[in-house]
């Protein structure tokens, strides 16, 4: 992996006043800076972190204890996972138009988020998932919320146009999540915890 808090990498014996970065053919990981960081992943696996470009990296992770914030845009995609690191604060942003929207947590930091055939796979983040849609574009027509296999307490709000699934378990089993109202239909499946509610 190349990591930019490190200022090292696999088979490097340092770097320093990079502006552009481009992985390999295989499973490539980029590691961010250790201060905050927005990662605007703008294509396929491809994007920008704090003014640096990057390309064929098919795995991102932000630094531990900081903010890490993965801004998705239309027609971007990550064809392996986002890590936001240990601790910290970091969040997913997704800002581009979809029509199906499906949520399936795996953990109380992990899981994916299908927007229609793209699916982002994440981890560590801690504790919050915002998905946005630009003004011009429609809400999604339907989301489907998957619930973990654990024993899931779920609260589900409405604030406007934007709904919260929040996880009130203790411990928690999923992040917070906020997504737009659907036009259409809003499902919530149970896992296969026994006292999901």
């Amino acid at each position: 992996p190349l990591d930019l808090a490190a200022g090292s990498g696999t088979a490097l014996a340092g770097f320093a006043s990079i502006e552009d970065l481009r992985g390999g053919g295989g499973a490539d990981t980029l590691k961010g800076p250790a201060e905050d960081s927005t990662w605007s992943v703008s294509g396929a696996d491809s994007g920008d972190v704090n003014g640096v470009t990057f390309g064929s990296f098919e795995y991102l992770e932000g630094a531990a204890d900081n903010e890490d914030s993965f801004v998705f845009t239309e027609g971007s995609s990550l064809s392996g996972m986002m890590h936001g690191g240990d601790r910290g604060f970091d969040t997913l942003v997704v800002s581009m138009s979809y029509q199906h929207l499906e949520f399936t947590p795996t953990g109380a930091d992990s899981g994916s988020v299908a927007l229609d055939d793209n699916v982002l796979v994440y981890a560590g983040l801690e504790p919050i998932v915002i998905l946005e849609i630009p003004d011009s574009d429609p809400a999604p027509t339907d989301v489907v919320f998957n619930l973990t296999s654990l024993n899931d307490e779920a609260t589900i709000s409405q604030s406007g146009s934007t709904i919260s699934i929040l996880s009130t378990s203790d411990p928690v089993t999923f992040e917070i999540t906020d997504f737009a109202a659907p036009t259409g239909s809003l499902t919530i499946n149970a896992g296969d915890g026994s006292s999901d509610r």
